[in-house]
Parts: C-alpha cells; structure tokens; sequence
C-alpha cells in the first residue's frame, strides 16, 4: 500500500517533493485529488483519502493535513484492473459532529477529483445598500452579478447591508405591489460602499413566461450573464407554485445566456432541470428515467434502474443519534455497478458507527449532464450547476 502527497505553493503553483511514480516506472495512479487554498478537503480537515477495489480491498489510503492541496494515490506496481472505488472520509474532532463518507465507486482508473475551484472574481464588497421611497409591498428581489436576495417585509431590508458586486455589475431591483410588478437595473459608481435606490424607479414592466409543468409544487429560477465566458450572473429570483402552472417575470433586457432552473413532483419523484442557452425556455423538460428500491438500510438495500442516465447517487443516514454519519456514494452509468457494502473502515470510524443494519437509506437520484466525463470529478449536480444541461429525477 502506497501513497503521495504533493505541496502546492502559493506563488509559483511549483510542486515540491517527490513524485514516486516517476522513480518506480511500473507504479500505477489510481487516482489524483486537487483541493484549493490550505487543501482541506471536504467538510473537515481530519479526513482519509481511501482506494478500493471493487470487493472493498484497500489500495492505496493518505490521511489529508492541512497545507497540502494535491494528493495522488497510487500502487507501486500496476493495477490490474480499468475501474475502482475512491472514498473521502471525514472523521470530526468534536465526538458529537458526524462521520461523512463520499464515496465513488467503480471509476476510471486514473480520473481526477478536482475542487480546487477557480481563481476570485473582484469584488467590491460591502456594498450597503439603503432604500427610498421603501413602503409597503409584497415582494422585494434584488441582485447583483454576484450575490440577490427576496424579502417580503419592509424590516428585512437589513439583509441588504452587505452585498458582492463586481466592476461590471448593476443593481436589479423588482418589486411587486398591488397586483403589479416592476423592475429597473441601477448604475454603480465604481468602488461605493453605500447606495441608495429610490424604489418610485423601478417603472419598467418585465416580461413574462407562462409556463406548465407534467406535476405539481413546481418552481422555477433564471440566472443571466452579461458575458456566457464570465462567472458573474444575475439571479432573478425564484418562483413556486403548489401546482403544475406558473408565470415567470424577468428583465426585457437581454443577456448572452440565461441558466434556467426548473423542478416539479410527479408520482413521488422530484424532476429538476438545468437548461443553459441564449433564451429562457418556453415548454418544461422531461426525463424518461426511473428506479426502483427496495430494503431500508445500508445491509438490504438494493435498486433497479431504467432509462437513460450518466450517474447516480444513493444517500444513507445513520438511524440514531449513536451512529451519527451520512454516506453519499456515485458511480458512472459505465460501471453498471450496484454494490454498496462499504469496505471494513473501522481502522478510521468506531465500529459501531459502521453498522449497516443502523445506517438507513435515504435517497436515490439518476442524474444526465451534457457532455459527461465520468473521469472528471466531483459530478456536477443540478442544484449547483449553472454552466451545463443536467437532467435528474430523485425520491425513494
């Protein structure tokens, strides 16, 4: 069993130490993790790093420290084998937090689990916003291309004291008041912390999307960005409706690509929908996958699945305050592969914790995503994503 760990400097991006798959030619990379900043990975700084085959056999294992943000985990001879599991496991210091474990199973050897992130946008924060003219209404949505909020109670107005806001940003504000809804976008003046908004000019009247979705409690959210190549976007708030109908408002303005977000109930399964393209769509999307579950623990259960799909994930909590833990476990529709016996992990977790018939299942998901790369990791997840169209249907 062997492992590496490589420190990232701050200033040159140079990688010091050794890498041992360079001196031993035959050594095979499992996998390679790369976490930003002081290279805490995950939830916790106390977290193991584990390679597995697919009968639970650990490979290759790196306990992670705080100031090393790239970790490969290797074997020093080759791997026989073109899949295998990877999990993260997060041991809290403090006994009363919980155990994590995110698990990867049956990969490509050889992908890349990259979280470093991109690099900062600029931003002018605080930006303490005041209003004028501020009386009462039913809903106040505010954005800029960095941060949006919605209040519905004048007193609230405090959650807009300290607000993001790049160079190129403006304000959107619409309020919606006596069965009207109005909008307007305000100028900032380069590098002000405090800017007062005089509501009497939000006179513009948006335009509005009617749209029906196949169930009901249906809700919708639209992100736009000035620039498609830029990580600022403006959120324009998001909309429910307890059944299958909904109007949608945003800006007559337009932008160089809208991210839209769509989600509805049908026969106890929760559809969402990530859309991203040059106009905000008319008509709700579908997606024809389905599963099946059976048993109600991490000892029994099992699912069958149908349909297209790119990846899953099945999440199991534990069932008592005793074994406090949350397990989320993927794999790529490639690997076909269903087996959700964790390896023997009591060298790392109480062994109580670690009981499955006390580990109960919670969720299941099948997720699409445009142009999927099962290699590339973490997955991309429809209540994140803005950048990719992701289908997925969730339940029990």
């Amino acid at each position: 069993m062997t492992l590496s760990a490589f420190y990232s400097c701050s200033k040159k991006n140079d990688v010091n130490g050794t890498n041992p798959t360079a001196n031993t030619p035959q050594a095979d990379t499992l996998i390679t993790y790369k976490f930003s900043g002081d290279g805490i990975s995950g939830f916790l700084p106390n977290a193991y790093l584990i390679a597995t085959d697919s009968t639970g056999n650990v490979l290759s294992e790196v306990k992670t420290k705080i100031g090393t943000s790239i970790y490969k985990l290797y074997t020093p001879k080759p791997y026989p084998n073109a899949r295998l599991n990877v999990y993260e496991v997060d041991v809290p210091t403090d006994p009363s937090a919980g155990v994590i474990i995110l698990g990867y199973l049956q990969i490509k050897k050889g992908s890349t689990y990259d979280a470093s992130g991109s690099s900062a946008t600029s931003s002018n924060y605080p930006l303490n916003i005041h209003f004028k003219n501020a009386s009462a209404f039913d809903n106040l949505s505010l954005s800029t291309d960095l941060r949006a909020n919605s209040i519905s109670n004048i007193t609230d107005t405090i959650y807009y004291k300290s607000f993001d806001y790049s160079d190129k940003s403006k304000v959107w504000v619409q309020i919606q008041k006596n069965n009207k809804t109005l909008y307007n976008f305000f100028d900032i003046t380069k590098g002000i912390h405090d800017f007062t908004i005089d509501l009497n000019q939000c006179i513009k009247v948006p335009q509005v999307k009617n749209l029906t979705a196949p169930g009901g409690i249906f809700s919708m959210t639209v992100y736009a960005k000035a620039d498609k190549n830029s990580a600022q976007e403006y959120d324009f708030g998001q909309i429910y409706s307890l059944y299958n109908t909904l109007s949608y408002r945003y800006p007559t303005e337009s932008f160089e690509q809208y991210s839209t977000r769509t989600s509805y109930q049908l026969n106890d399964r929760q559809y969402s929908f990530v859309n991203v393209g040059s106009t905000i769509p008319s008509q709700v999307d579908t997606y024809n996958a389905s599963f099946k579950n059976t048993g109600s623990s991490l000892a029994d259960y099992k699912t069958a699945i149908a349909g297209p799909y790119d990846y899953y994930l099945a999440n199991f909590i534990g069932k008592t305050i005793n074994n406090n833990i949350a397990i989320y476990l993927y794999s790529p529709s490639a690997a076909n592969y269903t087996n959700y016996k964790l390896p023997d992990f009591s060298k790392y977790i109480d062994k109580s914790v670690l009981d499955p018939t006390q580990i109960v299942f919670q969720t299941f998901g099948l997720y699409q995503v445009n142009g999927f790369n099962e290699s590339k990791l973490p997955y991309k997840i429809q209540n994140s994503s803005h950048d990719v169209n992701i289908k997925a249907v969730e339940g029990k």
